[in-house]
C-alpha cells in the first residue's frame, strides 16, 4: 500500500490499526470479524481490498444486496495491556509495570498493541473546535484534570494565596477543549498508559527529566536551539524548569504537602501544566492557505475564490449545490467548530451550540412518516456510516451518568426543568426551525430559559408546555421532542481531507471516492429507508 509522506497529523500505520467495535453491545463487538478479504484479527496488515466496511453489489444503489459488513474499527495502536506497579530509578526511562493477558489483542499466545475504539483524526485545526473527540467528550470547558468540564465536581487546582494559603478550587477556563482533551490520552490504558497510573505518578516521572531526550537536536533549531544539550541529544534543562519559568508561582511554590500522601503542589497540578501546555502548542496546528482562501470575486453569487481554475470551481458549485456546507460550513468546513468561527454575525446575543432543523426521511414499517423537526448538537450528524447501535457517539453519556448531548440536556430541561449540565445558553428563538413552526400557538408558552435578547425573531421565543413536550417525546423519533443525537458523531474538517484517509468514524471508507459513492447513494439520511437490515 502506498505511504504518503506528509499525512497531516493523520496516523499512515497499516499493521495493527484494527479493533473490535467495541460500543456494540453484542457478542460481535466484543470479537474480531473478518474482514471483506476474509482476514483480520489482531495484528493484522490492511489492505485496500478489505475496504469499505459496508460493501454493496452496486456501490451507487442503496439498495442493492449487501456483501459485506463490518463492525470492527480501523484506528490507531496503542500500548500493550499492562498494570502500573511502580516508578523506575531516575535513569531508566521505562514504568515498571505487569503484563495482563488481553482477551481481545493478542495473537499465538502473545497481547498485541491495543487499539483505539475510533479512528483517529488529524489534530490540525482542532483548535478550532468547541468540542473534541469524536463524541464531543473533551469539554470546551477545562477544569485542569479531566476531560469534562463542570461536569466533574471533584476535579479542582491548588492554589497558594499571597497570605500563604493553599487551597483547592474548582477551574472554569473556557474555550480549552484541547486541553481537557490532552489529559485523557496519558492515562489512557489502552492508547499510552499502563492501568492504574496517575497524574502524580506520571509527575514524579517527568519533572525531573530532560526534554526530548532520546531526539536529535538541530544546532540551528528555530526554536530549541538555546536549549540543545551539548551532545545534540535533548535539551539542556528538565520540564521541572520549564513549567516552573511558565506558570505562574501561586501554582507549584507551595511547601509541604497537599494532602495525606504529602504530594507537592507541583505534582498535583501537572495535569493542569500538561492539558495547557499541550493547548498551545496544538493550536499552532493550522493547515496552510490553498486556492479556496484567495480573494472572493464580488462580481458573481456565490463569492468565488479568485484562486480556483474551472475544475476547481465547477467542484465547489457541485459541493454548495448538494448542500455539503450544511455540515461543512465556514474557514474550518466544519459546523463543530467554535460557532464564532463561522456565525460571528447573526443578530442574537449567545452562541447557538443547539439547533432545530428539518431531517428529512422518516420510515416505518416500509411507510413514509413525513419530515422530522429534531433537536440537534450544532456539528454533531447521524451519517449513517454505520447503525447507531454500533456507537452513540454523543448520543453516549459521561462517567456520572449525564448525557454528552446539549441537545438531550435541552429536551430533559423542557421536561422538567432540569438545569443543563453545561453552562451554555440554548434560546429557541435561535432554531433554525421554531416550535412556532408545529406546535399550535395554545400549545406553547414564553421561553423561560431564554439568555441574552432575540431581536426581530423574538415572536419566536416560544416553548412547548411541559407536559405536551413530553407526550411528544414519548412517541420517540416520530414525535415533535425528538433529540436526533444517537450516532451522531462531530463533523471533522476537510482541510487536508485527501491526506487523512482512511473515513469517517470507524475508518471503514479508504478513499475519497469511496466517500463520494457512500454519499451519493444516499445511505447519510438519518432515517434511512434500509434502516441497516
Amino acid at each position: 500500500m502506498c505511504v504518503v509522506s506528509f499525512p497531516a497529523g493523520a496516523d499512515r500505520r497499516w499493521t495493527n490499526q484494527l479493533a473490535t467495535g467495541t460500543f456494540h453491545k453484542t457478542a460481535s463487538g466484543q470479537k474480531f470479524q473478518a474482514t471483506a478479504t476474509g482476514q483480520g484479527g489482531p495484528n493484522y496488515t490492511l489492505k485496500r481490498s478489505d475496504f469499505p466496511f459496508y460493501q454493496l453489489t452496486d456501490p451507487l444503489d442503496k439498495n442493492s444486496t449487501v456483501l459485506f459488513n463490518s463492525d470492527d474499527i480501523v484506528s490507531s495502536a496503542g500500548v500493550f495491556a499492562r498494570v502500573f506497579t511502580k516508578l523506575n530509578e531516575l535513569n531508566k526511562p521505562l514504568d515498571e509495570c505487569t503484563l495482563v493477558k488481553d482477551k481481545v489483542f493478542h495473537l499465538n499466545g502473545n497481547n498485541v498493541r491495543q487499539v483505539q475504539q475510533r479512528n483517529v483524526p488529524s489534530v490540525i485545526n482542532a483548535g478550532f473546535n468547541f468540542r473534541n473527540f469524536w463524541d464531543g467528550r473533551a469539554n470546551n470547558i477545562f477544569n485542569g484534570v479531566t476531560p469534562y468540564g463542570d461536569r466533574d465536581t471533584d476535579a479542582g487546582i491548588w492554589e497558594l494565596s499571597a497570605e500563604g494559603l493553599l487551597t483547592k478550587h474548582a477551574l472554569h477556563l473556557e474555550n480549552s477543549s484541547l486541553a481537557s482533551q490532552a489529559v485523557a490520552p496519558p492515562l489512557n490504558a489502552s492508547e499510552m498508559s499502563c492501568q492504574q497510573r496517575t497524574f502524580l505518578a506520571l509527575a514524579a516521572k517527568l519533572l525531573p527529566r530532560a526534554p526530548l531526550a532520546d531526539q536529535e537536536i538541530h544546532p540551528t533549531d528555530s526554536v530549541l536551539a538555546d536549549l540543545r544539550q551539548v551532545s545534540g541529544k535533548g535539551l539542556a534543562t528538565t520540564y521541572k524548569t520549564l513549567i516552573t519559568t511558565a506558570f505562574a508561582p501561586r501554582y507549584w511554590a507551595a511547601k509541604g504537602g497537599v494532602d495525606e500522601a504529602q504530594s507537592g503542589q507541583l505534582e498535583a497540578n501537572f495535569s493542569l501544566f500538561f492539558g495547557l501546555a499541550l493547548q498551545l502548542y496544538q493550536q499552532t496546528l493550522v493547515s496552510d492557505h490553498t486556492p479556496f482562501d484567495t480573494p472572493r470575486r464580488t462580481t458573481v453569487y456565490p463569492h468565488e475564490p479568485e484562486g480556483l481554475n474551472d475544475a476547481q470551481l465547477r467542484g465547489l458549485k457541485k459541493f454548495l449545490a448538494a448542500g455539503c456546507d450544511v455540515c461543512h460550513k465556514g474557514p474550518s468546513f466544519s459546523s463543530a467548530a467554535h460557532p464564532a468561527v463561522y456565525r460571528t454575525s447573526n443578530g442574537f446575543s449567545t452562541l447557538r451550540l443547539v439547533n432545530r432543523d428539518l431531517l428529512n426521511g422518516a420510515f416505518r414499517g416500509g411507510f413514509y412518516r413525513g419530515t422530522l423537526k429534531p433537536l440537534m448538537d450544532e456539528g454533531y450528524f447521524n451519517t449513517s456510516v454505520t447503525p447507531a447501535s454500533y456507537d452513540p457517539g454523543v448520543g453516549g453519556v459521561d462517567p456520572y451518568g449525564n448525557p454528552l448531548s446539549f441537545s438531550e440536556q435541552y429536551a430533559k430541561q423542557l421536561t422538567d426543568g432540569t438545569p443543563l449540565v453545561d453552562p451554555i445558553a440554548i434560546n429557541a428563538c435561535d432554531f433554525n426551525k421554531n416550535f412556532t413552526d408545529d406546535f399550535q400557538e395554545n400549545e406553547l408558552i414564553d421561553d423561560r430559559y431564554q439568555i441574552g435578547e432575540c431581536g426581530l425573531s423574538s415572536r419566536n421565543a416560544k416553548i412547548p408546555k411541559p407536559d405536551l413536550w413530553q407526550a411528544e417525546a414519548n412517541k420517540a423519533q416520530f414525535g415533535r421532542a425528538y433529540a436526533a443525537t444517537q450516532g451522531a458523531f462531530k463533523v471533522p474538517s476537510l482541510r487536508n481531507i485527501e491526506l487523512t484517509g482512511p473515513y469517517m468514524h470507524n475508518g471503514g471508507l479508504l478513499t475519497l471516492e469511496q466517500v463520494v459513492d457512500f454519499y451519493f447513494r444516499g445511505d447519510y439520511s438519518y432515517h434511512n429507508k434500509k434502516c441497516w437490515e
